[in-house]
């Protein structure tokens, strides 16, 4: 029975002292300060010397490639640890809520749920859950869009800057540099605690007028930023009772990348004084070791976008020579639809000088569709015009897609084309008339069911569209050339229309009464150089429709109005 609780108990203290080597490696390359006096582990295992010992833990960087590394054989069955350097005097500062975190008792630091064998850990970066990144930006922070005439600029290759007094005022804690990566201009701000931005005096900003504060970071290493805007009040000086300031805090930050903060003045609710700004203050973490390059910081306002005062110039082909979808000139056909479900913009019907209008805004695409019966034939037209008026496009396009003999869409015999128009005019309407014949890839044009707009920049284009219809030369002229007489009556007829046609050196094929949307109704075969006979329309429903004469020479369609 002694021998049993004896060794009951060596198990037991087996137990309770087994430890494993825990291998810990840390990546202080990107760490701000120096490292001479060592980096150590600390935590809350029992080794050379207690929990949270400061030097007890030192690792080593043997090969000098900054990162650095030590084994530690910890019998806890779960940890909480952080590095620090030269003992205390520098140490990881998390924020909370990391991945690799525990918070407890007030206190945020590394952890370890389970230790159950030996572990080799991934090396990370100082005061990151991750590898380090980039040390610096490869390249610079885009170019802001906003218009100049919308922007008060501090610094930005983009924009003509306000005078700064200093970009590092004299209390900073940080390490200040101007620096230039792929020929664009930053600033660097190194060892960071907080920096003090300064445009006093005469210099000091007044945003009254504007919305937004803007600006673009990159940072290898920052868990915390911060941005504090001060306004000096009224007496626009530093003290007096009248300073008001307020600071926005930004957690745990994209590493490794630019991150553009556009941020509403409303954000800054203490900062009721917007006449005098001038402090511009950032701060973050890690205290005294976060590195940051900074570009594009400037105020902005919401552009007022432009729109067209005046409507655009009434087409004046003639009504018989065209097909209209949308024009305040024309009887337009029917359209299914001016924005399918599967657009990409915002449509709405606006009125311009009196005028109908399209307008197409946060456009990346849009679809129109006359599909079924409403499909268009276009076969004896010949241009597809609009006008359109654009405040901010850059580029443009229209697309014409037919669905092919079966009149649906897929099934192989669908066709398209689109035509692009690069650097439009701005602010005001441009006609466009474009030949079906340079449309290559619209291998047919009897059933037009889409016409697709889309535009640059995608999804903030804006655009205004009027006036698209088809159109065919002037009838006029192929009639005198075509016809010796030429008589349909009566016009507009009730059940029938009587036709009496003579050519004058060709041979009439066939004549056909053809609706808007370039449907067939009804069609007599003639083949003789003369036709005098009637239609009949007592099934024909009341609209518009055009008596269409096919002939050797070419056709002539001839408008008729049914009652």
């Amino acid at each position: 029975m002694k021998k049993t609780f004896t060794l009951i108990l060596m198990m037991s203290s087996l137990f309770i002292y087994a430890q494993n080597n825990v291998t810990f490696k840390v990546d202080m390359n990107q760490y701000g300060g120096s490292t001479a006096n060592g980096v150590f582990v600390n935590g809350n295992f029992n080794t050379n010397g207690g929990e949270w010992c400061g030097t007890c833990n030192p690792m080593t960087d043997a090969n000098n490639d900054g990162i650095w590394e030590t084994t530690i054989a910890i019998s806890n069955a779960a940890i909480d640890y952080k590095f620090t350097v030269d003992g205390w005097n520098a140490q990881e500062n998390f924020a909370g809520g990391e991945s690799c975190t525990r918070t407890d008792g007030g206190f945020t630091n590394r952890h370890i749920a389970s230790i159950t064998t030996a572990m080799v850990l991934d090396t990370v970066c100082f005061n990151s859950c991750s590898a380090c990144t980039a040390d610096a930006p490869s390249a610079g922070a885009p170019a802001p869009t906003a218009s100049a005439d919308d922007v008060i600029s501090l610094f930005s290759d983009s924009y003509t800057d306000v005078a700064v007094n200093t970009w590092r005022t004299v209390w900073s804690q940080a390490d200040f540099s101007g620096v230039k990566i792929a020929e664009d201009s930053m600033h660097l701000y190194q060892n960071l605690d907080f920096v003090g931005i300064e445009t006093v005096g005469d210099n000091s900003i007044d945003i009254t007028s504007m919305d937004h504060f803007n600006m673009d970071v990159w940072s290898p290493n920052a868990t915390t930023f911060k941005i504090k805007l001060v306004d000096w009040g009224a007496d626009n000086a530093f003290g007096g009772g009248d300073d008001t300031e307020h600071e926005v805090i930004f957690e745990n930050p994209a590493i490794g990348a630019w991150v553009n903060y556009s941020i509403s003045i409303d954000s800054f609710k203490n900062l009721s004084g917007k006449m005098n700004i001038s402090q511009l203050i950032l701060s973050a973490r890690p205290v005294g070791a976060a590195k940051i390059y900074v570009d594009n910081i400037f105020f902005s306002k919401e552009a007022v976008e432009s729109v067209p005062m005046t409507a655009a110039a009434d087409p004046t082909e003639k009504e018989e020579n065209v097909i209209s979808l949308f024009s305040g000139v024309y009887t337009n056909v029917a359209v299914n639809t001016w924005r399918t479900d599967w657009s990409n913009a915002t449509l709405e019907d606006v009125m311009i000088d009196n005028n109908d209008v399209k307008k197409y805004s946060l456009l990346d695409f849009v679809g129109i569709e006359t599909t079924g019966e409403n499909s268009i034939d276009a076969s004896g037209m010949e241009h597809i015009h609009f006008d359109a008026w654009t405040p901010n496009a850059t580029t443009y396009r229209i697309k014409v897609v037919d669905f092919g003999a079966d009149n649906a869409f897929g099934n192989g015999d669908d066709s398209e084309h689109e035509v692009t128009f690069d650097m439009p005019a701005n602010e005001e309407w441009t006609n466009h008339k474009i030949a079906i014949a340079d449309m290559t890839g619209l291998k047919a044009t009897s059933n037009i069911s889409q016409i697709i707009f889309s535009a640059l920049p995608t999804g903030n284009a804006t655009l205004y569209i009027d006036n698209l219809y088809f159109s065919q030369p002037e009838q006029n002229s192929i009639k005198e050339y075509l016809f010796g007489t030429f008589d349909v009556y009566p016009n507009p007829a009730n059940n029938q229309v009587s036709v009496n046609i003579q050519t004058k050196s060709t041979i009439i094929n066939t004549v056909s009464l053809v609706n808007m949307q370039g449907v067939v109704i009804n069609t007599i075969t003639i083949n003789a150089p003369s036709v005098n006979q009637n239609f009949d329309l007592t099934d024909v429903n009341a609209g518009i429709y055009y008596l269409r004469v096919n002939t050797e020479k070419g056709d002539y369609a001839q408008k008729l109005l049914v009652n």
